[in-house]
């Protein structure tokens, strides 16, 4: 009867999977020349879409009874459909994994573009270091990698010399290291000199909380509550430091602390 548990499941099952990845990694062969996969793949979106509904029903009846009888093919009424169930047969832990790892080298492109506001339009190369099952992945979707990225330019080695890291945001995950090169893609100088401007204003605001924190009068008087938002706020901040310092030293190409 945990009824909330079972909408947020769906939820993001529906908007994260379906929607953000599985629809967006479809495009690759929906723009194909293919016309027997494309036909294929619209299919199957159909039919996922199709289950997804029944699965979302009892949380939005009136919106997925709407899409249902939009569906080429339909019922009488989603009502009566038979509800999903999950199927053993369908998990494959491998495909998992390797589609894990390109999501968080994915991920990781993402927040380097919105971090350097750089417009997805505008390419960038990226270097993924990896070896073995990590590797392998990352080489067998590279067109699926270059399209959620817009980074055509997609390498992946077993290392990387230290001239050749010069100018991109080294990015570490589970088995591999990406280099995104953005030293093409920004104003340099600008770049440089705001994110030593947060920097410094972060190394004021760190010490700040610190003393906050340290203050025998504020932590013994204040609610838990509050003590907790504190301390959870330091981290955050120190996080925060820690990465900008890292981008600062590594747009000079020298070893800056990373996150």
């Amino acid at each position: 009867y945990r009824f909330n548990d079972a909408a947020q499941g769906a939820y993001e099952y529906f908007w994260s999977d379906f929607c953000d990845w599985y629809i967006e990694a479809a495009k690759l062969t929906l723009g194909g020349a293919d016309e027997e996969a494309k036909d294929r793949k619209a299919s199957l979106l159909l039919h996922v879409l199709s289950e997804s509904l029944k699965l979302l029903h009892p949380f939005l009846p009136f919106v997925t009874e709407e899409i249902y009888q939009k569906l080429p093919q339909h019922g009488a009424s989603i009502v009566v459909e038979r509800y999903p169930e999950a199927r053993e047969t369908r998990r494959d832990e491998r495909v998992q994994e390797r589609f894990a790892r390109v999501q968080e080298l994915v991920r990781a492109v993402r927040t380097v573009r919105s971090e350097f506001t750089i417009p997805t339009d505008r390419p960038l190369p990226v270097t993924v270091v990896a070896e073995g099952a990590a590797g392998s992945a990352f080489r067998d979707h590279a067109a699926l990698i270059s399209l959620l990225t817009g980074c055509p330019q997609l390498t992946v080695a077993a290392a990387l010399r230290g001239k050749e890291r010069r100018g991109s945001i080294p990015v570490a995950g589970s088995g591999f290291e990406a280099f995104i090169h953005i030293r093409e893609a920004i104003d340099l100088d600008k770049e440089t000199a705001r994110l030593r401007k947060e920097l410094s204003g972060l190394e004021q605001a760190v010490p700040r909380a610190a003393a906050k924190l340290a203050n025998p009068a504020f932590v013994g008087k204040a609610p838990a509550e509050v003590v907790a938002k504190e301390r959870s706020r330091l981290a955050e901040l120190e996080a925060r430091r820690d990465k900008i310092a890292g981008y600062v030293g590594d747009l000079a190409g020298g070893p800056g602390p990373r996150a």
